[in-house]
Parts: structure tokens; sequence; C-alpha cells
């Protein structure tokens, strides 16, 4: 593994931890909130500090897409955020890629949810794999009236916004490949030269989820110590 310890490349893995508990304890605080799990790596219990932060929520009634952002921002201001699906197959939603001002690009949320009445059928819960209770609200369980609920789809992103956010994914994932000792370099380097060239084409591009160019040139900065490190150690092996 690449010896480079700073604060970019090599987050906190404390701070992780904290994030986790903050954001949980957030999010208890809101009486439409029932339970919360983790899944992913923090529920199998083989994260590090480039892990990201995969959560579960269980609501008492769905939530739109601005009851969401609120109920995220309420806990730290949002940098940027990826894609909204408010129903997916068999049953939830998600808000995915939340970055917070402040923290590590790397410490993403990744919010999944569903209601009570949701979660009670088994089967819906299959595809998240291991699950770990992190909190479960006290208040007995009410029957909700049923109110009719028209999912809020999220308008399509521009072109230019859909390459760059396909390119920062993509040059995330190989960043962490490599930072955890995978033999990624080259593509690394392939992801990252194709987020240079769209991030240079959109860079007064205005996205309503946040402030995309800052998160594309902060991986452009990672992605350039990684590979010119790498080719100054070769050149001195």
């Amino acid at each position: 593994m690449l010896n480079l310890i700073n604060c970019q490349l090599q987050p906190d893995a404390n701070r992780l931890e904290s994030l986790l508990k903050e954001i949980v304890y957030q999010f208890s605080q809101n009486d439409v909130i029932h339970k919360i799990f983790a899944f992913g790596s923090f529920a199998r219990g083989d994260w590090d500090c480039w892990s990201d932060l995969d959560l579960l929520v269980i609501t008492f009634q769905n939530l739109t897409l601005a009851q969401w952002l609120s109920l995220v921002s309420s806990y730290k201001p949002i940098l940027h955020r990826s894609n909204f699906v408010p129903q997916v197959e068999p049953a939830g939603g998600f808000l995915l890629g939340i970055t917070f001002e402040g923290e590590s690009v790397f410490h993403k949320l990744d919010l999944n949810f569903m209601t009570v009445d949701e979660h009670l059928h088994i089967e819906n819960l299959d595809r998240f794999g291991k699950l770990k209770l992190l909190y479960e609200s006290l208040e007995l369980l009410q029957p909700v009236a049923s109110v009719a609920f028209e999912p809020e789809l999220e308008a399509p992103l521009e072109r230019q916004e859909q390459q760059i956010e396909h390119a920062v994914h993509w040059t995330h994932k190989a960043i962490k490949a490599v930072m955890r000792g995978q033999p990624s370099h080259d593509k690394l380097a392939t992801c990252a030269s194709k987020l240079a060239e769209f991030a240079e084409q959109a860079k007064d591009i205005s996205s309503k989820r946040g402030d995309i160019s800052a998160i594309a040139n902060f991986y452009l900065k990672i992605a350039d110590k990684i590979l010119v490190s790498t080719q100054n150690r070769d050149r001195h092996s």
C-alpha cells in the first residue's frame, strides 16, 4: 500500500465512527424515525478508514426528497449528493452519495429507507445482507392511516452533469482500490484522465445536487498525488 498518510488520502477512522454515531443520534431525534440499521462493511465488521456509511432507515411514513434533505442537512450542510430514487423493487428507496461539508469525501452517506410496514416483510430486507440495529424508537407502533403515496421522481441530469458524476464515481472507486493495496493504478489513471476532461468542460456547471466541481477537483488532486508517488517509487525501484 502507498505510504501516503495525510487527511485526504488516509481519513481518520475514528472520525468515521464518530460520524456514524452523530448521524444516528441526529436522526433519532425525529419522531418519524422508527429504526436505523447499518449494513455493508459496518454491519459485517470489516470496515476501514475509506469506507462509506450504509444506513437503512425505517420510517413511520413515506418522506419526500425535500423532507429527506431537510432531515440530513439538520445534522450538517450537504456539499454534494447523488441520486434520489423514492421507490425500488421490492420496497423502499434511496438517497445516495451524500458528502457533508467539512468531512472526508470518502465518508459518504448512502441512505436507504423504507416504511415500518415494508420492513415487516422480511424478504424486503434480503438485499441488504447482514443488518446491525443502531437505533429503535421506544414509541409503541400505532396503526398508520393508509395514505396514497405518489413517488416524487427527480428530473434527469443534464448530459454534462451525468458525465462528471459518472467519472467522479469511478475515480472514487479506483482511488479506494489503490489505497487498499489493489493493483488498480492504470485504472485510476484512466478514470482521472476522463474526470479531468469532463471537469474542464463543465467547470462552470451549476448543479441542484451541490458543488460537483469542488468534488471533482478534490478527487483529481488525490489521484494526482497517488499517481505521482507511484511514478517516483517506480523510478527509484
